[in-house]
């Protein structure tokens, strides 16, 4: 079951598989400010998350999965995001990532996650971001924060694009005002890795916030300490999704000795001349 700490800070709706039909409004209720995100619980059983990362954990250890694999502050990532200053090699990157979740759910990734968004939303479709030359988007990455390191610092979405002129390739086609995020849990830590949620929204961020040499430091953590908070800690196979370019938020460190916390996740945005949401990392 999921554990949430100052629940009364942001409207969640936390609910089983078996009950997503009583929420298919809940991607268009996020975007209007109705809610401010869902989680369902038990997406995948403990068997099943149990077995993705037992076979994760012996995936990065040989080729060609481990080119994709890379320390971080926090600890590692799988995967290709947008961060990359070079969209051919991302794309290489992304292909090989796609590869890597379907094996590891057993050929049935992107269908469990479009699947279960598109029973999120009365609305609109759910599909992959294509650029030029057929080159897919990657739909998610890993994210293995580890114990012993850092969290994975404050940030809020709409910043990224100031920063990292990849995301030029999709904001072409997705309105990034639009943007959620989600992830799957793979692994719960024995100890910490909460997503904290700060009572700061974009809209009223101080622009001392915004410089850059404050991004994803501890430095924008410490500043945002004062803020109000809530802390969401989900179990393996819950999933998330919440407004990640609407709410300032943070992943705590990992504090326990024996696990890590592994997630597969990413965003979803709408699409600037369809009716439709589409993925990318």
């Amino acid at each position: 079951m999921a554990q949430i700490t100052n629940p009364g800070l942001y409207n969640f709706q936390v609910f089983s598989p078996n009950e997503i039909a009583r929420f298919s409004t809940a991607i268009e209720d996020i975007q209007s400010g109705a809610s401010d995100g869902i989680v369902i619980e038990g997406l995948l059983s403990p068997e099943e998350a149990r077995r993705m990362s037992a076979q994760f954990k012996a995936m990065v250890r040989e080729s060609p999965h481990d080119q994709i694999y890379h320390p971080t502050s926090f600890g590692h990532v799988f995967g290709a995001t947008l961060m990359e200053s070079d969209l051919d090699h991302y794309f290489r990157r992304a292909a090989l990532a796609r590869q890597a979740f379907e094996q590891l759910f057993l050929h049935r990734f992107e269908s469990l996650v479009f699947g279960t968004l598109s029973r999120l939303t009365s609305r609109y479709g759910i599909h992959l971001s294509v650029h030029q030359h057929n080159q897919v988007f990657a739909p998610a990455s890993m994210r293995i924060l580890e114990p012993g390191y850092a969290s994975l610092e404050a940030h809020i979405h709409q910043e990224f694009p100031m920063y990292f002129p990849s995301y030029q390739a999709i904001s072409s086609q997705l309105d990034l005002s639009t943007e959620l995020s989600f992830y799957i849990v793979l692994q719960k830590p024995d100890a910490g890795g909460e997503l904290v949620l700060y009572d700061l929204q974009w809209q009223n961020t101080p622009p001392a916030m915004l410089q850059q040499n404050v991004f994803l430091t501890g430095a924008r953590s410490e500043d945002l300490e004062p803020y109000d908070q809530m802390l969401l800690g989900l179990d393996a196979g819950d999933m998330i999704l919440f407004p990640a370019n609407r709410i300032w938020h943070k992943v705590a460190a990992v504090t326990g000795r024996e696990f890590e916390r592994i997630t597969i996740g990413g965003f979803l945005a709408q699409a600037r001349d369809v009716e439709e949401y589409r993925l990318f990392i």
